[in-house]
């Protein structure tokens, strides 16, 4: 869009294009440093907190997309075109993908061997040619009726001799920095999903620096030729090792067959039917849907599998980032509210009812029987947060009203690994609460980090608290 709108200002066309190989190059180079730099910090860890249900409405998403780019591909109608997909000229050519792309899913599942994925492709490429011959279907007529790839006959004419790179408009890749910087976050965000589902997806642990450094060199090798960023496919990745594809082979013939392509793509493209690589994808597409959706889901409890749901339909109704973005902010949502059940207090009690740890005269154990009773301990422990801390607060709220027999309240932080600043404002609340019921509050045992984190919330006044 900001190229359409900025068109005027590049000296030719063949500039303008080399204007934006250039920012793709730039993009792909800035998204392989932050590989490399998230491996050299050991940063991939962050990989490991993907909540389980975000990945498996991602992958749930991923067969939404492919159920689409089956149905592009058979009939040039995206899945919302729900009316022009059931009309018949559209339904002959998609519907038997779709049903040959289901039995292929169902012969693996009761035979997994590693030769059934290519020899359904074959066999597949053979009935086509073998109906289209009985038919007396001619490669005219076949491309004609869209069950072939129609190539415009001047494709290979556009070629690095019409780019003009010494009219690269650098001000204008300077003034769309700030957008080149967004698609690098939102292909890192990609790329982190595609790892974490990827080790999900073929219940595998691999070496995840290991693999951000490949990718990373991958990119920068690949921006050497003005290549857009690259991830790893996951698609085909989990697609092959369901197949029970173990071996190095298939990925040195993948990365032949790409080669090839770059020489004699549209020469072979021109005798591959869509039919065959619909069946693929929508193999895979009932794959990811099912096994990701339902069997999944199966073990999940509901709240989990309800996140699972939500972003499937979010991808599916809006698009896939959105629908991301709502996983994590669910899955954020319910570990609040799960840890904010978890009692921070590990143990409570009024001074008489527990014996000293140390040992004390008889005037001392008198007065602790005496006067015991009006001073309640409260042992805290773990990390506090505004969740369970707020929690905390309504139930010192509810003793302190109920109970209205104490002078102390002690709060022991010896046991406290942290805190954070809402969780100091919720303990300073509770403080200014005691004060109106002249109960005096007392804080122990806090590590110098807590204590320093207090202080700078202003919330030792002594005139109210008493910290030990």
């Amino acid at each position: 869009l900001i190229m359409n709108e900025k068109m005027g200002e590049f000296a030719s066309p063949g500039a303008a294009a080399a204007t934006m190989l250039t920012i793709c190059t730039l993009v792909t180079i800035g998204f392989g440093v932050c590989l490399h730099l998230i491996a050299k910090f050991k940063l991939d860890i962050l990989l490991q907190l993907i909540p389980f249900p975000v990945i498996c409405g991602f992958l749930g998403g991923l067969g939404w997309l492919m159920f689409d780019a089956g149905l592009n591909i058979t009939t040039d109608a995206g899945i919302y075109e729900f009316s022009s997909l059931i009309a018949p000229s559209k339904l002959i050519h998609w519907l038997p993908s779709f049903v040959v792309g289901l039995a292929i899913y169902i012969t693996v599942k009761l035979r997994d061997h590693v030769l059934i994925l290519p020899l359904s492709r074959i066999l597949t490429f053979v009935g086509f040619y073998v109906v289209a011959l009985v038919l007396g279907a001619t490669m005219q007529s076949m491309q004609d009726d869209g069950w072939l790839f129609k190539l415009s006959s001047d494709a290979s004419q556009a070629g690095w001799s019409n780019l003009d790179f010494t009219g690269v408009n650098f001000s204008f890749i300077l003034s769309v920095s700030p957008q080149m910087a967004t698609i690098i976050l939102l292909v890192l965000l990609s790329a982190t999903f595609n790892l974490s589902g990827l080790e999900v997806g073929t219940r595998s642990n691999f070496p995840m620096r290991h693999e951000l450094r490949c990718v990373g060199s991958a990119n920068l090798a690949g921006a050497c030729a003005m290549g857009i960023p690259g991830l790893t496919d996951i698609v085909v990745n989990i697609t092959v090792h369901n197949a029970g594809v173990r071996s190095r082979i298939f990925p040195l013939l993948a990365s032949v067959t790409c080669l090839g392509a770059v020489f004699f793509g549209g020469e072979v493209i021109a005798y591959l039917p869509k039919f065959v690589i619909a069946t693929v994808i929508f193999y895979s597409a009932i794959q990811f849907t099912y096994d990701w959706l339902f069997v999944a889901c199966r073990n999940m409890p509901r709240s989990e599998a309800f996140v699972v749901w939500s972003i499937y339909i979010v991808i599916a109704a809006i698009g896939f980032i959105p629908g991301i973005v709502l996983g994590i902010m669910l899955s954020s949502l319910m570990f609040i509210i799960r840890y904010s059940k978890i009692d921070v207090v590990d143990s409570s009690f009024a001074l008489d009812e527990m014996g000293s740890s140390v040992d004390r005269s008889q005037p001392e154990i008198r007065v602790l029987n005496v006067r015991g009773k009006e001073v309640r301990v409260f042992n805290l422990r773990g990390f506090l947060f505004f969740g369970s801390a707020s929690l905390f607060s309504e139930n010192v709220k509810k003793i302190a009203e109920d109970q209205n027999k104490y002078s102390h309240f002690v709060f022991n932080f010896s046991r406290v690994t942290g805190i954070d600043s809402t969780a100091i404002q919720v303990f300073l609340k509770i403080i200014n609460f005691l004060g109106t019921t002249k109960i005096v509050p007392v804080i122990c045992g806090m590590t110098p980090t807590v204590h320093n984190l207090f202080k700078q919330a202003d919330g030792f006044d002594e005139n109210s608290v008493l910290v030990l």
